[in-house]
Parts: structure tokens; sequence; C-alpha cells
């Protein structure tokens, strides 16, 4: 939150996004991306600074808590599995990610089967 606080002191100074990305070390679409989520909180920046670091965090990176990762979701089915599996001669972590690497690769060409997987 460091980070965040800083910036909004920028942006308060007037700084460009430019500017502040440099002195922050941050890349411009990040810097405009909080710009735009600081402006849609309908605070002023002392407002915001103000905050503690929960609430700053709660008004500007909102977390979508419907939405379940279905990584998530597919990883706890096999939880049991894994456990099992790691705990015979010879299984490593090393030759499960293998072999799950290796249903990821079958999964991909089910019909119907969830598209994340391709970019995992």
């Amino acid at each position: 939150m460091l980070i965040v606080r800083r910036l909004i002191q920028l942006l308060q100074r007037e700084f460009s996004m430019r500017n502040i990305a440099i002195e922050l070390e941050l890349n411009r679409e990040t810097v405009s991306v909080y710009d735009k989520r600081i402006k849609a909180t309908g605070k002023n920046h002392d407002e915001l600074l103000e905050l503690n670091d929960e609430e700053l965090a709660a008004v500007l990176q909102p977390r979508q808590a419907s939405e379940e990762d279905p990584r998530l979701t597919d990883f706890m089915a096999r939880k049991e599995y894994f456990l099992n599996e790691l705990g015979k001669r010879g299984v490593t972590r090393k030759l499960l990610l293998k072999e799950y690497r290796k249903y990821i690769r079958i999964a991909m060409v089910i019909p119907g089967f969830v598209v994340y997987w391709m970019n995992s």
C-alpha cells in the first residue's frame, strides 16, 4: 500500500502519468488504471490518504468474491490424490506435475472443456 499511497500523493501534486511511472518504477498503464480507480471513488486525495491500508485496498483493489477460480476448484478436487501419491515411494512433486501437465494437454481437446487451460 506504500506505493499506492505515494501514487496518490504524486497525483495530488499533479505529476504527469509518465513522471509518476518513472518515479515509482511502474508501467504507465498501471498508473492510469489506479488514476481511474481513484477518480471513480468520488473521494479526494486527502480522504483516500486518511484511510487505513485495509480500507484503501478495499476501495482501490476490489476483489470479485462471486467468481471462484476454476483452477483452484480443480486442484482441490485432486488434492487427496496428490497427497496419496506423494506418500508413495519414488513419487515426487516433479513427477506429479509432469502427470498433471499431460492431463491438461489431453483435457484441452475435450469439447466443452474450459478454455483457460490453454493459457496455463
